[in-house]
């Protein structure tokens, strides 16, 4: 995220990943093998692009970038 938005503070690009996660888990997204099934895949996206728009209103310019980077950090980590 840094890379795509260097002018976000770094304690709140932690929060809004510790939040993100929480999230996801207690929606029951995060599962073992969630990346091979389309349709969570695309939940997860869903979400992630939401909790974007809520946290960063100020980047709305940035935030399918930011998507995209946080949906492949999450992929190569779970």
């Amino acid at each position: 995220m840094k890379s795509i938005v260097p002018d976000v503070e770094e304690e709140r690009v932690i929060d809004f990943i510790d939040s993100l996660i929480t999230h996801l888990e207690r929606k029951g997204l995060l599962f073992d093998g969630w990346q091979q099934q389309r349709d969570v895949r695309r939940r997860v996206k869903g979400e992630i692009r939401l909790m974007l728009l809520v946290k960063f209103k100020d980047k709305k310019d940035r935030i399918d970038d930011l998507m995209e980077a946080v949906f492949t950090a999450l992929e190569e980590t779970r």
